[in-house]
């Protein structure tokens, strides 16, 4: 038994050069994220198949609070999930918890914004991706969602966009408008109790 801990906690260690957590923090989503299993009799004494998608999304708001009350937690999984079928393996748990650490850079926290916000995934926040991120901040009055959509929309092209013409702002823009939100970093950050 032992040994097997042993094993594991040589596995998890690499992790420390790869994210902004400490050992002590991974290990802590290692045992978050086999705590899922559990209920599947997996050993959680053993390491996981870190790249098999074993997490559903539902299972980790479930056991992942943190996580589970961001209303941005289904985005947030399908960026970071390579799998289709609202699934998340270990890994990509792990690159979660990494980016939302409170260490995790700035510039990967707005790279990982852009994405989340980027709901068409077309490389551009435009005024559709706007309007997702109103709706899924504001409870629904489509009324009120319309009128503020397009305030906020054209405040931000106002802002920070190109021409006129041209209602879509780049990864650059968008970096530039988050580097001046001091409260970025602390709303894109949640650590694991």
């Amino acid at each position: 038994m032992g040994g097997t801990t042993s094993k594991l906690d040589e596995s998890l260690q690499k992790y420390e050069d790869l994210t902004y957590l400490n050992f002590k923090q991974i290990k802590n989503c290692h045992n978050r994220f086999t705590d899922i299993k559990k209920r599947e009799n997996v050993n959680s004494g053993s390491l996981v198949d870190l790249t098999k998608p074993v997490c559903t999304y539902d299972d980790l708001f479930e056991s992942v609070p943190e996580l589970g009350h961001n209303p941005f937690r289904d985005r947030i999984c399908d960026v970071f999930s390579s799998e289709q079928g609202r699934k998340l393996n270990f890994l990509e748990f792990l690159d979660i918890c990494s980016v939302f650490n409170e260490n995790a850079s700035q510039e990967a926290k707005i790279k990982r914004a852009f994405q989340i916000f980027d709901f068409d995934n077309d490389g551009f926040i435009g005024k559709g991706d706007i309007s997702k991120v109103i709706k899924t901040i504001v409870p629904d009055d489509s009324n009120t969602n319309l009128n503020i959509t397009d305030a906020v929309s054209d405040q931000i092209f106002k802002e920070f966009g190109g021409p006129e013409e041209n209602k879509l702002l780049t990864k650059f823009q968008v970096q530039e408008m988050l580097e001046k939100s001091p409260e970025f970093a602390d709303n894109f950050t949640f650590a694991l109790q």
